[in-house]
């Protein structure tokens, strides 16, 4: 029941119009739920994985007193791209010394991650798996990349649990 309440959730809010440009994003508690934060119509160029600095911040997430995190991604291919790519959002911890790591030496600590393939001549849309991970820290920063050749608009969600 929750998961397709949350797969429900995610085909709605990926049909609004963008809220944030690349580097604007911010994760946001979705109205209603404690649980549920998230951030839609994210703009996310094509970035490799392994350009770190260059990874699309979408903002934290606080887990402190949860046990369990749900991660959900979908979102649409702006052009054309007959290339499969790879979309993803990796969340990495926000606490010291991991984000000194991250934004001092550029590099990705011990993360979580959702990950989608796509290619345009399948279907410009897509959607992740719903994944399940054990929390193991009180923040999470989450950053987005995208090693298609084609630009994407994603939606990004997180459902914590106790």
């Amino acid at each position: 029941m929750l998961r397709t309440s949350i797969v429900a959730l995610v085909f709605v809010l990926t049909a609004f119009a963008p809220q944030a440009a690349s580097g604007q994003a911010t994760i946001q508690q979705i109205e209603g739920s404690t649980s549920l934060f998230g951030v839609k119509g994210v703009s996310v160029p094509p970035i490799k994985r392994s350009e770190i600095r260059s990874l699309v911040d979408l903002g934290t997430i606080d887990t402190d007193g949860h046990e369990k995190i749900i991660l959900n991604l979908a979102g649409q291919m702006l052009g054309a791209d007959e290339v499969p790519g790879t979309i993803g959002v990796i969340l990495i911890p926000d606490i010291a010394p991991f984000d000194q790591a991250f934004s001092g030496m550029g590099l990705l600590p011990a993360s979580l991650e959702i990950t989608v393939v796509v290619n345009s001549r399948q279907s410009p849309y897509f959607m992740a798996q719903q994944q399940k991970f054990d929390v193991g820290f009180p923040r999470y920063r989450a950053l987005a990349y995208n090693s298609s050749r084609s630009p994407v608009t994603i939606s990004f969600f997180a459902y914590r649990t106790r």
